[in-house]
């Protein structure tokens, strides 16, 4: 009985880099494997990404040689100059990655999920409450001077 692929997500916001380096952390991580190169000897088929996430995975390349999982070695990317480094645990809380950088805490890029994110429950919209039917009141002239 052969196991259902995976499928993984990633935000759609998320930077390229750190979206491809998410999703090579989780199929290390389904792979059971500890380095990015030991995936070359695992059985194709055993996890299914999308053509969008092969090209991210391709691109990403020279940086995914240096993923570990046992220890965790993942990336960091600063927001604001755009410079990467490789942690294995909490990221600085400003940038000491280019000299004067204002950018804050790093991205720091962790495992795609295998489901997607929940989406915002939609808001429907609820009718006012209807006003009760006014019935017509019917006067005789006689009734309404009287």
């Amino acid at each position: 009985m052969s196991k259902e692929p995976a499928t993984f997500f990633t935000p759609d916001e998320a930077d390229p880099l750190l979206a491809a380096v998410s999703i090579a952390l989780a199929l290390m991580k389904v792979a059971m494997v500890d380095r990015w190169e030991q995936m070359a000897q695992i059985a194709p088929g055993l996890v299914a990404i999308s053509s969008e996430q092969q090209h991210l995975l391709a691109t990403a390349g020279n940086v995914l040689g240096y993923l570990r999982r046992n220890p965790t070695v993942t990336v960091a990317k600063c927001p604001r100059c755009g410079l990467i480094s490789f942690v294995a645990s909490s990221v600085p809380a400003k940038c000491t990655l280019t000299r004067g950088c204002t950018g804050g805490r790093a991205v720091k890029a962790t495992e795609a999920s295998r489901r997607p994110a929940p989406k915002a429950p939609r808001k429907t919209r609820t009718a006012a409450p209807k006003a009760p039917a006014v019935q017509p009141q019917t006067q005789t002239l006689d009734e309404a001077v009287g």
